[in-house]
């Protein structure tokens, strides 16, 4: 079975592209020009590109007796006799899909009948330019053309295009991208029109997930496509309602849209395109940036500026429903060694444990906070909590007791303990220090072992003002290789 790196969450890109004239068989003089009995204008300064009309537009005929000028060289493909037309067009692409026997991988029938993405085609300096994109996803490659017509994409070895698939929110299978290693289209049109529909085929491959497991299925493919007449759309990385404040917020657009188009969260502040190239001209993916904490109890209502509108000028009416919202706030948590009243955020296996309830037996006092693992047999799944805590005056550093349970003596923590400081906009990673290796009974059945008790001691992220939210996340994550089920039994958590 072949196996590759499929990346898709991030491909980025560009937008703008164009088409190429049908008038490949017309006649032509010595010069290469097509015959006309006027005058010839001159041709555009080198380099000049005149700007394409948009998307469905047919530039005004010329003046009796002239000719227009043909495109500049720089515009023309080495092995092209034909120069493209200068228009832009962006098509509704159907990759009509089977098996690609001699393409390696699977088969192992989970190949889709198709794959719908966005194409936009235009001329620019080096010749034509191809925009794939769906599902957050861009991509942007040069096609060569064959002189008839014709134009091609062949990948490098262990490349191709990648362009995303749509799929549920929060899904852990199935198939997860498609890359495309060799396409060849050609445009088509009826009498009277200017670009009709792209066709042509490609082949490549659909990477799929289940599980632990990578895999993916070689295609060859037919391809047709009308101009883009589709508005776009969006989805978030919102699955679960409400919203962690610390799980960021994502948009991605079901096809580019110009960079022009801003997104926003309304009262909360823009998010930010994630672009291969700074200088990308389109873009699908949008995020919150880097270390942003959302507030608690708050609306996340998606804006576009000017509106949600793609390359192709096609515009969305926007469909009033509730926005998300994020969790309600907590309280601040007493700082008191989980002696009162916990007031923290939890889900799933959480508990506080107190001397003959619940097992394993707190660390000190009357009360230790245990988060556990997910677990396979059905029962409990993994716990999460979240713990605001009050930065005294004064005060620099987290501190914890804590001890680390598992099936085995010297179990560590494998999962996620972060350390935000909403006001400075950082959320750092922890990492909790080894146990030596020594090994008590826990009095848990799945978790028989619990580590010596250890101390935490980190400074704050630079810049923390105010508060500091402490997130633990045992839950098991999406697809790869389980970890080795851990728990940790928290105690003396604090800011010193």
């Amino acid at each position: 079975m072949g196996f590759r790196s499929f990346f898709v969450l991030v491909c980025t890109c560009l937008w703008s592209l164009a088409a190429c004239s049908d008038s490949n068989d017309r006649p032509r003089d010595d010069a290469g020009r097509p015959p006309g009995d006027g005058a010839v204008p001159p041709p555009p300064p080198d380099g000049a590109v005149p700007p394409p009309p948009p998307d469905g537009a047919v530039p005004p005929p010329p003046p009796d007796g002239a000719v227009p000028p043909p495109p500049p060289d720089a515009f023309v493909p080495p092995d092209v006799d034909v120069p493209p037309i200068a228009i832009a067009h962006s098509f509704d692409v159907v990759a009509r899909l089977e098996p690609d026997p001699s393409g390696g991988g699977g088969p192992m029938g989970d190949l889709p009948a198709e794959h719908a993405f966005t194409l936009r085609l235009e001329t620019v300096a080096d010749g034509l330019r191809a925009i794939l994109g769906r599902s957050g996803t861009v991509a942007e490659v040069m096609l060569a053309g064959r002189g008839d017509g014709t134009f091609t994409y062949e990948a490098p070895m262990f490349g191709g295009i990648s362009v995303g698939v749509d799929r549920a929110p929060g899904s852990c299978g199935g198939a997860v991208g498609a890359q495309y290693e060799r396409i060849e289209i050609r445009l088509e049109s009826t009498p009277g029109e200017t670009v009709g529909r792209v066709v042509g085929t490609a082949s490549g491959r659909i990477s799929f997930t289940g599980g632990d497991v990578i895999w993916d299925e070689a295609f060859r493919a037919t391809l047709d496509g009308p101009l883009d007449t589709t508005a776009p759309d969006y989805r978030t990385n919102v699955v679960e309602e409400p919203h962690h404040p610390l799980d960021g917020f994502v948009v991605r657009t079901s096809e580019p849209l110009p960079r022009s188009v801003g997104v926003g969260l309304a009262g909360i502040g823009p998010l930010e395109p994630v672009l291969v190239e700074p200088t990308a001209g389109a873009a699908a993916f949008f995020s919150l940036p880097t270390g942003t904490v959302l507030p608690w109890g708050t609306s996340l209502s998606v804006v576009f500026m000017p509106g949600l509108i793609d390359l192709a000028g096609n515009e969305a009416t926007p469909v009033p429903e509730a926005p998300p919202e994020t969790l309600a706030d907590p309280g601040l948590l007493a700082q008191d060694g989980f002696e009162s009243a916990v007031r923290l955020w939890q889900m799933g296996d959480v508990i506080v444990v107190a001397p003959g309830v619940g097992s394993p037996a707190p660390i000190s006092g009357t009360g230790s906070l245990f988060v556990g693992p997910g677990d396979f047999s059905g029962g409990l799944g993994g716990g999460r909590i979240t713990a605001r805590l009050a930065i005294p005056a004064g005060g620099t550093r987290l501190r914890a007791r804590f001890r680390t349970l598992g099936e085995f003596p010297g179990s560590g923590f494998w999962n996620s303990i972060r350390l935000a400081a909403p006001n400075a906009r950082v959320v750092e990673r922890v990492s909790l220090p080894p146990s030596a290796g020594g090994a008590a009974p826990s009095g848990l059945a799945r978790l028989p072992y619990a580590s010596e008790v250890l101390e935490l001691d980190v400074p704050l992220p630079a810049g923390a003002s105010g508060e500091v939210l402490l997130d633990i996340d045992n839950r098991l994550g999406c697809g790869g290789l389980p970890p080795p089920p851990t728990g940790i039994l928290l105690d003396d958590l604090r800011i010193e």
